[in-house]
């Protein structure tokens, strides 16, 4: 809120329930007893402006389940062939390449592969190792001990569910 356009803008606290021409005195009061409290005097003649209004709302929200079993683009192998990719420290490299739908929770790849969906394409460098979660998340973990170490040329699929 402000006064007369002088543009002290000050918050201050609305009183609970419905707003309406009942609560204008309440927000005026308010309104003085702010100022009084960051300036160290009351202005009760001059007239006083709404600038702008902030809410902040909650409400009951349902629990969401996410079922991702029996989807049709899930059936078949994970595994669907093998293509070569480029890393700075190994150059080309053969990599297994998976479905990322076929993958199921705890399920691990072991890199350097390739994971494909329709939105993305995750490619997992020889250093790094990938985990489905229960959620059907795909958490990678780099290692920092091997981080480009040539030798690893292959992945390995484990089917931990």
């Amino acid at each position: 809120m402000d006064q007369n356009q002088r543009r002290f803008e000050i918050n201050v606290p609305m009183p609970d329930g419905p707003l309406g021409p009942h609560t204008l005195e309440a927000l005026q009061f308010s309104f003085c007893e702010s100022y009084q409290t960051l300036f160290a005097r009351r202005v009760t003649s001059v007239p006083i402006e709404a600038l702008s209004w902030r809410l902040t709302a909650q409400g009951k929200t349902r629990d969401v389940v996410l079922n991702f079993a029996n989807r049709a683009d899930a059936r078949g192998p994970a595994k669907k062939g093998t293509r070569e990719a480029h890393f700075p420290d190994t150059g080309f490299v053969p990599c297994d390449v998976y479905n990322r739908y076929a993958l199921q929770p705890g399920d691990e790849i072991a890199g350097p592969a390739i994971v494909e969906e329709r939105e993305a394409t995750v490619v997992i460098g020889p250093d790094a190792r990938a985990t489905i979660d229960a959620h059907f998340n795909l958490v990678m973990e780099i290692d920092a001990a091997t981080a480009g170490n040539a030798g690893r040329r292959s992945s390995e699929l484990v089917h931990n569910g």
